[in-house]
């Protein structure tokens, strides 16, 4: 690199400060809405069913979503389509105030509402995700602190949301807190837009093959690439028992011991660790070997996990909510930037797509068995299942090949037997769209 070129990426510093403050607003929201939204739901409509009814409508529409903007995030400016994504989120969430506040509230209204929100937040997340190499190519900060940075945003977000909600639902009035989501959306579309058109943007082929097509191919890689399917199943997996741990067991066992108010300080916590682990990340990312900082965050997870799903006392649960923090974060950045640098350019979007797909997928899934082992065995064994299900992906992560080689940044695209198009069009590297330096 010339000094010509390190002064212009100094100067375009600001695009990734624009690129985290968009993924900051947006993630804000969402998690102010994941609290609002249900208690507004059973607070018009009356009854915890129609929340149940709505979840379903809205996850539907985000499992759909999810193929769809993958595959458009590799056709069209991702900054654009992110830019799109938010103002529709505002429309959707300012709409639903408006309708709250000429008593016009129905079920109808929530289901119609919520799905545009939902069919427009995961075209938003993959074109956010594919964009961010291009940020860093265009900036002096790294991928890799990036997305380390963004991890601590997400464990930020994790604490201020709930809380900002909280204080909303104590207002005679709650759906107030719509305005402040809608406010968040519209930031992210806005600090977005601060963004030059270009950054979004990618050589593609002349010829662009059909969505249909495109998904396929993607699904494809993930078979091909041994890399991308180690990230993209560890990513689920610990995702899924992340999400479990926090979101049932936890909630369950101070529910009935009558001390639900411990369930806050324990996942604020949570988001304390996920801070200080995206700063690890970012700022050790370039010192130390992915692998090291991946093996060392999985082995935390396990031993953070063990202290939470013992429930010996709060100090403990306390002290392992923040560990478990602090691995889930450095674990997801490894994943993340080990998918993306397994990927060519073109095919980023789609195949990110499927992954936030599939993490969305599995989490009614596992939170349908967890309810129905703890119907027929109880809390403990859910506990213990979850314990089985981190010690076997530690273990997992330690024995693998593909845990101990995420140092290298070159991608090494496996080409389907099926693809007949030419190799130079089909097994670019990330290291072309994120250049070392």
């Amino acid at each position: 690199m010339n000094e010509q070129q390190a002064s212009t990426l100094v100067h375009h510093t600001w695009y990734a400060y624009a690129y985290l403050a968009s993924n900051a607003f947006s993630i804000l929201g969402n998690s102010l809405m994941a609290v609002v939204l249900p208690v507004l739901i059973i607070s018009r409509l009356g009854s915890p069913t129609w929340a149940g009814v709505v979840a379903v409508a809205t996850t539907s529409a985000q499992m759909f979503a999810g193929f769809l903007g993958g595959a458009l995030t590799d056709r069209v400016n991702r900054r654009n389509l992110s830019l799109t994504a938010d103002l529709l989120s505002t429309l959707s969430v300012i709409s639903l105030f408006l309708v709250d506040w000429f008593t016009m509230t129905s079920v109808l209204w929530f289901i119609v509402l919520g799905t545009i929100g939902a069919f427009a937040d995961m075209p938003g997340q993959t074109a956010r995700q594919a964009l961010g190499p291009q940020v860093a190519t265009s900036s002096s900060i790294t991928y890799e602190k990036i997305t380390g940075y963004f991890q601590t945003l997400q464990g930020g977000a994790l604490i201020i949301g709930p809380v900002l909600a909280g204080v909303f639902l104590l207002l005679p009035n709650p759906a107030w807190a719509l305005i402040l989501a809608g406010s968040c959306s519209f930031l992210a579309a806005f600090t977005t837009a601060l963004m030059p058109h270009t950054i979004g943007e990618y050589r593609r082929e002349e010829h662009s093959p059909s969505v249909i097509h495109q998904t396929t191919h993607a699904i494809s890689l993930i078979r091909h690439t041994p890399l991308l399917r180690f990230a993209l199943t560890f990513a689920v997996g610990i995702n899924v028992l992340h999400t479990i741990t926090q979101s049932f067991v936890l909630p369950t066992h101070y529910a009935l011991t009558g001390q639900a108010n411990r369930v806050g300080w324990i996942i604020a916590l949570m988001g304390v660790g996920m801070i200080i682990g995206g700063l690890i990340f970012g700022l050790l990312s370039a010192k130390l070997a992915r692998s090291t900082l991946f093996l060392t965050a999985t082995c935390l997870s396990l031993i953070g996990a063990i202290l939470v799903l013992s429930l010996w006392d709060l100090s403990a649960v306390l002290n392992g909510a923040a560990i478990l923090g602090v691995g889930f974060a450095i674990i997801n950045a490894s994943a993340t930037i080990a998918a993306m640098d397994s990927l060519p350019e073109g095919n980023r979007g789609a195949v990110m797509g499927i992954i936030l797909t599939l993490i969305l997928t599995a989490y009614p899934l596992g939170f349908g068995l967890a309810t129905l082992l703890y119907t027929y065995s109880g809390l403990g064994a859910v506990r213990l299942v979850l314990a089985g299900g981190f010690t076997s992906i530690t273990l997992w992560a330690l024995v693998s090949k593909r845990s101990h080689t995420l140092n290298a940044i070159t991608a090494q695209v496996a080409t389907p037997r099926s693809e007949t198009s030419p190799p130079s069009e089909t097994t670019p590297g990330a290291h072309d769209a994120l250049p070392l330096t």
